[in-house]
């Protein structure tokens, strides 16, 4: 199941404010001590003092996993980064839709967390940054971290949390492993019993090998990614259906590879394309994935591309329609 992700943009700078400064918290959280909580299911988990500033009923949680052979850096962060797939990181998710897409390949996410009596549902409006490269953890990086929108008001029956800090970070071990570490800093705003916060610091962690398992069990999404020359205006993929669909901004020319999982698409996938797209398999076969090359030229404006399951087909099995 092995993908490399070079189409995946990759950011050196970060922009928004709150994750530049969520970026700094997590630096600081992993140079401190961390107490081991449990081990489960392959997922070490351990917790660490707040930072000054940034007390909360909820503890700070780190959960580590090695993922299995075969699995992929692009896998991992493929689950991660696309917002409805949240609830299959994390089951007290209860939904999770991007709200912005950004130019510079950042997003903003509206998501709400389960309640459990006698605890309110929580809802949250975050930051989330794309893919980036940190030198100094040595890992692949994506971001989360709480924002305030005047057109995300908190909606009714939830209480507004804060979410100081999430991280996912991926790299490969020396023998080609995938490591995996999910790290959580929130504050869940109002009372919150004990039995809630031990629920909180036990499932917090176990997000990383939930992110794994989907990973392993269900496939990955047929995600776009902004790049050079191009931009995601909107993007959403439905689990149910596996209905993906993307609009895309293209100023200076789109070349990009898209990942087909035949675990996502068992009978095959139409791949349905406007506004002067081409698209085309450049590899299939290989561990049921099959790279599709999505191309546009410079000046092309805002093109369309659909996935969605093609009737009658057999796994890799590709259809391109053109509208």
């Amino acid at each position: 199941m092995s993908t490399p992700a070079p189409f995946v943009l990759h950011t050196t700078e970060l922009t928004q404010p709150a994750l530049v400064s969520a970026l700094a918290h997590l630096k600081t959280l992993l140079a401190q001590p961390w107490t081991p909580l449990f081990e489960s299911k392959g997922v070490t988990a351990t917790t660490t003092k707040p930072l000054p500033g940034f007390e909360s009923p909820v503890p700070v949680t780190r959960g580590e996993v090695l993922a299995p052979e075969g699995l992929s850096v692009y896998d991992v962060l493929n689950v991660f980064s696309v917002a409805s797939l949240r609830p299959a990181g994390d089951d007290r998710t209860e939904m999770a839709e991007t709200k912005t897409f950004n130019a510079d390949g950042t997003t903003f996410v509206y998501s709400v967390q389960k309640g459990v009596w006698p605890v309110s549902p929580r809802d949250f409006i975050v930051a989330n940054s794309t893919v980036m490269y940190d030198a100094e953890l040595a890992a692949h990086v994506i971001l989360q971290a709480s924002v305030e929108r005047a057109d995300v008001p908190v909606a009714s029956g939830k209480v507004r949390g804060v979410l100081h800090l999430a991280a996912l970070l991926v790299n490969e071990t020396a023998d080609g492993r995938v490591r995996v570490v999910y790290v959580a800093d929130a504050d869940s705003k109002g009372t919150v019993p004990a039995a809630i916060v031990k629920i909180v610091a036990t499932a917090t962690p176990m997000c990383a090998g939930r992110m794994v398992e989907h990973a392993v069990t269900k496939g990955v999404a047929p995600k776009v990614y902004s790049g050079r020359g191009y931009t995601v205006s909107a993007y959403a993929f439905d689990a149910k259906t596996a209905r993906a669909a993307a609009t895309i901004a293209v100023d200076a020319g789109m070349d990009t590879v898209v990942v087909v999982d035949s675990r996502v698409y068992p009978t095959g996938v139409c791949i349905e394309v406007t506004g002067g797209v081409t698209a085309q398999t450049v590899e299939g076969g290989k561990d049921g994935r099959v790279l599709v090359s999505l191309k546009a030229d410079k000046g092309a404006g805002e093109v369309g591309v659909t996935f969605s399951k093609l009737a009658g087909g057999a796994a890799g099995d590709v259809k391109v329609v053109s509208n």
